[in-house]
Order: structure tokens, then sequence, then C-alpha cells
């Protein structure tokens, strides 16, 4: 207490506290750390700085430091170091020469998901496949992998009951909460999957194929993916591209949404469409280059619609 009390270490502290260019490992800003405990309930859910400012404009680490001294280890608060600015945390991700791991040192690889890090980018991304925003796969995302960079050195991923709340095998919960369920170890919910063996399609699988099937069955909606497939873009432009009006472009459009095969980003008062996943323009690009040969004694059947006016009498 005598050292918080201290002059001479507070004149440093505030010196240090207002370097814009010296070390540090957060921003240094007591108006962004929110006091979230304290016997002085008047302070809870007000920033040191904004304290300063109620005690007669006090500097911030003087308020800081005195709160320190009134209420030791009984006041508590939280501040953001990083990761506030979530485009600017996609393109991170997205980076192939950036690990997310505990720091840059590759000894913390290993065991960074004490952090939950790993975990947290898997959330983010499965967020924000699910607002229609996707910016990376969750395969690309899975944090059990092996990192080339280190000699193959595994990251692992240590569960936290907190973070990964319910475990689920073929379906089936085997975990809630941190408690095995009853079917642990007791029923079969999975099976492994042997080397060299292809994975057995399910109906999730076949379900996703005919919609794919139903995007590629009309001849717009495969030039419009097709376009898509080199860049995003915006239903005037993909109108003028493919040679349609818009309102046809529009409902094609809706069509390869309502298959998942493509999202809706708006900006402002306009929307960009884009494919929803980065799988969707890899697997296009191996049916282009697909060549197939047609069997010409093999008659093709093209069903066609036909319409009927009636006029009553």
């Amino acid at each position: 207490n005598e050292l918080l009390r201290d002059e001479k270490y507070r004149r440093r502290f505030r010196k240090e506290y207002e370097s814009k260019f010296g070390v540090r490992v957060w921003h240094r800003d007591f108006f962004d750390a929110e006091i979230v405990a304290c016997p002085d309930q008047s302070v809870v859910g007000k920033s040191f700085g904004q304290v300063g400012v109620d005690r007669g404009g006090l500097h911030p680490v003087d308020a800081f430091l005195d709160l320190v001294l009134e209420h030791g280890t009984a006041i508590r608060w939280r501040t953001t170091i990083s990761n506030h600015r979530p485009e600017v945390l996609k393109q991170l991700a997205q980076d192939p020469g950036i690990q997310i791991g505990f720091s840059d040192a590759g000894a913390h690889l290993r065991n960074m998901a004490f952090y939950n890090f790993g975990l947290r980018l898997l959330r983010h991304v499965r967020e924000a496949q699910q607002a229609g925003q996707p910016f990376m796969t969750i395969e690309r995302a899975y944090a059990e992998h092996s990192v080339a960079a280190y000699g193959g050195l595994s990251r692992m991923v240590n569960r936290n009951d907190a973070t990964v709340s319910t475990v689920l095998i073929g379906g089936r919960a085997v975990v809630i909460d941190g408690q095995p369920t009853g079917i642990l170890g007791k029923q079969r919910t999975g099976s492994f999957l042997r080397a060299g063996e292809a994975a057995r399609a399910t109906v999730i699988h076949r379900d996703a194929l005919t919609r794919f099937g139903c995007a590629l069955s009309d001849s717009t909606r495969a030039a419009i993916l097709l376009s898509l497939r080199a860049r995003p873009g915006y239903p005037s432009e993909l109108a003028e591209e493919v040679g349609v009006s818009r309102q046809i472009t529009s409902n094609h459009l809706a069509c390869l949404r309502g298959c998942g095969l493509v999202v809706a980003v708006p900006e402002g008062r306009r929307t960009r469409y884009e494919l929803a996943d980065e799988r969707i323009g890899r697997a296009l690009d191996d049916l282009v280059d697909l060549v197939l040969t047609v069997d010409p004694s093999v008659r093709m059947f093209v069903a066609a619609t036909i319409t009927y006016n009636v006029i009553e009498a």
C-alpha cells in the first residue's frame, strides 16, 4: 500500500500511462476499464476514468490507485484488450500466415485451449455462418490439427464445460453441462471410419446433392453460380451479365438462397450476393473441368411443362 501511495511511483505510472509509444500489453485506457464489483456500489458499472471525473477531475491512474487502496482485492473490473473489432478478427483468422494460439511463441500452441482461443474461433465461425455472412469454413477453423511450421505439432483442445455445454455423437447427447448422460459407454452412438473406407451417404448428404442438382438444372441459375464463383455480385450486375431481367435474376437468387448455395450480404441500400461456402466454388471448378462422354444411342428425354388456358363459356 505504501508503494501505491508514493507520489514518485504515481508520477511514473501516469507518465507511462500517457505514453503512446512505450512498452505495453494493453491499450492503457482506464475509461474502457469497467468496474464490475466493489463494496462501494456507487462506482459499479463505471470506468476508472469516469470515477476520476466524478471525484473532481482526478487523473484516471490516481482514481484507479485510490480505489485499489480503498477496497483491495474486493474491487474487480474488466477491459477488452483485443478482438473487439470483428471484421479485423475475420481478416486475421483467414490469413494463412497467422496461427490462432495463446501467443506468438510456438510453445503455447499446444496449450492454447486453456484460454479457449480455438473454441472461440469455432464459435465465431459458426455464428457468422448462421448469420448468413460466412468468412471461413468450420473445417478450416477446427482447432485440432497439425501445424506444418512446427514439424507437424498438433494443437490440443481441452474441452471446457463452460464453453462446450453439450456433446452430441450421431445426433444423440452424450455430455450435457459437463456431465455424461445415461447412454455414454452403454449404447452405441457412432462408429469409427476405417482407413480407406468412404463414409456412407446419409439423408442429409442426399438432400444436399438434390438441392445442388436443382440449382444446376436451370441454365440461368447455373450461369449465376458460375459468375459468383469468380466474384461476389449485385442483382443488377448479374442480370446484365447473364442476360435476363432483374425480376428473373431476383427469383433465381431467391431459389439459390433457398438451396443454401448463395447468401445475401446487406450493404447499405444494396445487397451483395456470394457463394455460401468456398467449397461450392471448388465443386463448380471440378464440374466445369469434367468432360462427359455421351452415348449417342441413348435418347435424352426432356421434360416439358405445358400450360393450358381455360376459357369458361
